[in-house]
């Protein structure tokens, strides 16, 4: 065989280069005639020059668009994106559609300003005495038809909307269960609007307003809540709507919903959790502070500097186009308030009805009630026009499940690892027929070349054995 010694050593190599480069390229010749990726052992067994360079071409071109495929594959899987059926988006680009919304300000909401400016001047205990109190206000409660009471109730003020009330938020004890859907099993209210209370241009309707939303988050009814009218029975039905959504890398919500929440105003009054609306409205409020130098009477104050600046005046040009110019930045979305949505939330879809209350028929049985509760009720039902005040001053309101099934909104990741290997090996079977046996063949191939280089390198007179037909070699 050729590259044999003539001094009788057979089993060895000559340690000079020819003979280096000639054992190598029989090890290679060896590994590729043995390959299982298609068109490798072609081209080690074509003896026609021009078929052997097809070969070649063809076997280059599958590995570049396997090539190009896989890393298209890459970038498809490091995208992180995701599937989900349904996502909540909160925007404030989207909220406004003309950059100079914010600039006209009506007569009414002039004077609505001025007026909240001034109540903002006061203390919250002040406001609270000055708004409604939920004694008055509630005249008949009821939980699963068991009587329930103004204990049963957390209160908190909004800036815009005055006194609020929070049924059930469980800081004062258990909170209250239901197991069955139905208006039987919720919250019965019967309400006294008391509009000969109302301060005269700071409110158009009579009513109430009412937010469903779950116990840690802080409520904006003036925003998002369901007017409830006087002279009818309002009838909100609910059904639980719980999200999940994917954190960094997949997308940008907070998972830790009470880290990094000292700077909402919200949380330093009322404990709650982090919620976007109030990292926004807190962002806004924060930036307003710092400069402006006084705070917006529309949103509370902040702990921080709670008596210590004033409410922003709208009577002050200067405060006045401070203000504008910090919620025109935040209508475009300028402010880079750091408000991702929370990585888990629940919330509710509610489906509301209403009809005439009382009913005629009625009327008789709810006057005698209504006179056992105070002596303003007494003398307007006992009144020529009991119905007509009637109907003008009370409201019931009736909240329940519709139904025990909840929707359950799931982001997933939409290109996992299991994916990418399969389209991977999917791409290298189609253009090479590459296979996992295929890749340690390779580096098999790799090592025994690695060690017969090194081998030479390390010792040139040292003489190796080399059996290209086993895959060995012998030192």
């Amino acid at each position: 065989m050729e590259g044999r010694q003539d001094d009788g050593n057979k089993g060895t190599w000559d340690s000079t280069p020819a003979r280096i480069g000639e054992s190598l390229r029989m090890l290679i010749d060896s590994r590729m005639e043995v390959s299982s990726a298609h068109g490798v052992p072609n081209i080690q067994r074509a003896s026609n020059p021009t078929i052997k360079l097809a070969w070649t071409v063809i076997f280059l071109a599958g590995t570049g668009v396997m090539t190009w495929q896989v890393v298209a594959l890459f970038q498809a899987y490091f995208a992180w994106d995701y599937t989900v059926n349904l996502e909540n988006v909160q925007d404030w680009a989207q909220r406004v559609s003309q950059p100079r919304y914010y600039r006209s300000k009506s007569l009414d909401y002039a004077r609505y300003r001025i007026r909240q400016v001034a109540l903002a001047n006061t203390s919250i205990e002040e406001r609270v005495s000055l708004g409604h109190s939920l004694d008055d206000m509630l005249l008949d409660c009821s939980w699963k038809g068991i009587p329930c009471s103004p204990e049963n109730f957390t209160q908190i003020y909004d800036s815009q909307l005055g006194n609020c009330y929070t049924f059930n938020s469980g800081q004062h004890g258990e909170q209250l269960n239901t197991h069955r859907p139905g208006s039987y099993f919720g919250l019965s209210l019967e309400l006294f609007v008391e509009q000969d209370e109302y301060v005269e241009g700071m409110t158009q309707e009579a009513g109430f307003r009412v937010k469903i939303h779950h116990p840690s988050n802080m409520p904006f009814p003036a925003e998002e809540g369901i007017l409830i009218s006087p002279g009818f029975n309002t009838a909100i039905g609910l059904r639980m709507l719980e999200l999940d959504r994917l954190p960094d890398p997949y997308g940008d919500c907070k998972a830790d919903l009470s880290e990094d929440i000292a700077d909402d105003v919200y949380h330093q009054h009322y404990n709650i959790t982090y919620n976007r609306k109030t990292c926004e409205v807190s962002c806004y409020q924060n930036e307003v502070i710092r400069r402006c130098g006084c705070f917006d009477a529309s949103y509370l104050n902040s702990l921080e500097v709670d008596k210590t600046i004033y409410p922003c005046r709208y009577t002050s040009p200067v405060e006045t186009k401070c203000l504008a110019n910090i919620e025109w930045e935040q209508a475009d979305d300028e402010l880079e308030c750091n408000c991702p949505i929370a990585c888990h939330e629940t919330t509710y879809l509610s489906r509301v009805s209403s009809s005439i209350w009382p009913a005629n028929a009625y009327e008789s049985l709810l006057f005698e009630r209504m006179a056992l509760y105070n002596d303003v009720m007494r003398t307007n039902v006992n009144g020529e026009n009991a119905s007509e005040w009637t109907r003008q001053n009370l409201a019931k309101l009736e909240v329940y499940y519709d139904e025990f099934n909840y929707e359950y909104i799931r982001q997933v990741p939409a290109y996992t690892i299991p994916d990418l290997l399969s389209d991977i090996g999917g791409q290298l079977g189609l253009w090479l027929g590459l296979s996992v046996i295929t890749i340690f063949e390779l580096l098999e191939g790799a090592w025994l070349i690695l060690a017969f280089i090194f081998t030479r390198c390390g010792n040139s007179t040292r003489e190796v054995d080399v059996h290209p037909k086993t895959n060995t070699v012998v030192i």
